[in-house]
């Protein structure tokens, strides 16, 4: 069960947290996650509250930025999670 957590500025609309969060889960879908396995935390920041370097490697960054961090800990396949003690 990977949990992606999603960090942006504040400001933008359930719609575009939505459309981020659905680019996330396809992302993960086409490296082999299963489907419906889709936990998100998606977190809006104030000004100071997500602080990142606007030039760092010659990239160019805006208040556009979003970090993503997927924590995927390789585990049991989906047979031996089903027949588990905790079904």
């Amino acid at each position: 069960m990977p949990l992606a957590r999603i960090d942006l500025r504040k400001g933008k609309t359930a719609a575009y947290r939505q459309q981020v969060g659905q680019v996330v889960y396809d992302a993960m879908l086409s490296v082999g996650v299963p489907q419906d396995d889709r936990f998100q935390i998606i977190q809006e920041h104030d000004t100071d509250g997500l602080i990142y370097d606007p030039g760092y490697l010659g990239i160019a960054r805006t208040d556009d930025f979003i970090c993503i961090q997927v924590t995927w800990n390789e585990g049991r396949t989906l047979e031996q999670t089903h027949s588990g003690i905790f079904q």
